[in-house]
């Protein structure tokens, strides 16, 4: 169980929302805003131990955010991650006032990773007391969000891939390499339509097929990678689930 605070600021409801799960599994304390001004108002109340911060919002972009932030003595020495979907982008972080670049990653191990340092560099070494914020996240209707996948497969190499395949088709993809029982805890968390588990997980077999036996809102298929015309079909298979989870998700 980690302990530590996160603030998750990003524009975008979705990839927010399921970083904010894969976070919260994770055992941290999350919050979120989706833009600088809301993450303002949240630091009245809310002090993280680290911020994972979106450049390009609406309204107060992350730049903008930034100038503020250091501002100010309290929130001053936060370590910030800048969260970019720009891979290997040159960012001046002395400059901006940023401790690292954090690239929207199909890698969330690296991601973890990440946040675990920044937060140990802020020298959190006791549990939280603070209650979180209690007001709701932003959420997009249920037919307008991207639904999460949860892909187990022990070739990383696949998973850039696989995870651009899916996004073109509107999923947001998070990729892992674990034992079933955990990989469905966590899509339990994230809220996720599907788990797609392909032929080299071997670490899933001891439980898939008990798994997929039994009645769950989280849709099941193993695939394998080398199929022809797998990424069609397993949008297909997706895109049912999708429609089926909207259907009887309450309104």
């Amino acid at each position: 169980m980690k302990e530590g605070r996160v603030l998750v600021v990003d524009d975008e409801p979705g990839l927010r929302s399921w970083l904010s799960a894969l976070l919260a599994y994770e055992g941290y304390l999350v919050e979120e805003a989706s833009n600088g001004a809301v993450a303002l108002e949240v630091l009245q109340t809310f002090r993280p131990d680290v911020i994972i911060l979106d450049l390009i919002m609406p309204g107060m972009n992350g730049r903008e955010f930034l100038l503020e932030l250091r501002e100010s003595p309290e929130l001053a020495k936060i370590p910030v991650l800048v969260w970019t979907a720009v891979k290997g982008v040159h960012i001046n972080l002395t400059s901006l006032g940023a401790t690292e670049i954090l690239e929207k990653l199909p890698d969330p191990d690296e991601i973890l990773r990440k946040v675990a340092l920044a937060v140990y560099r802020s020298g959190h070494r006791s549990p939280p007391t603070q209650p979180p914020l209690s007001a709701p996240s932003e959420q997009l209707p249920a037919n307008q969000r991207a639904e999460v996948v949860v892909v187990l497969d022990a070739v990383r190499s696949r998973w850039p891939r696989r995870v651009s395949e899916l996004e073109a088709g509107g999923f947001h993809a998070l990729p892992r390499m674990e034992p079933m029982p955990r990989a469905l805890r966590l899509a339990k968390a994230v809220d996720a339509v599907a788990i797609l588990v392909e032929h080299s997980a071997v670490s899933a077999e001891p439980s898939l097929a008990e798994l997929m036996a039994e009645p769950s809102p989280i849709a099941v298929r193993r695939f394998d990678a080398t199929e022809p015309n797998i990424d069609d079909d397993l949008l297909r298979f997706l895109s049912a689930c999708a429609v089926q989870r909207r259907a009887t998700r309450p309104s």
